[in-house]
């Protein structure tokens, strides 16, 4: 079946907004990724200070030192 070339025009717009969605998502999807893996490399850090520090022995000051950003 031949299509009209109004239909054809709007199959094309359609077939283009789609595609800039598909984008749209894909950015957004990959952004999101970069976010979870700086909040996974950020846990670890945590996470390797905190192990270093005895539960039972543990003050605020060690508390402290855990949750702050490690000086460079």
């Amino acid at each position: 079946m031949l299509l009209g070339p109004a239909l054809r025009g709007a199959e094309v717009r359609e077939e283009v907004q789609g595609a800039d969605l598909i984008q749209q998502h894909l950015d957004d999807v990959e952004r999101r990724m970069a976010e979870s893996r700086e909040t996974r490399s950020a846990l670890r850090d945590l996470a390797a200070r905190a192990a270093t520090t005895a539960p039972r022995t543990c003050t605020d000051a060690d508390l402290c030192s855990i949750i702050a950003e490690p000086r460079r």
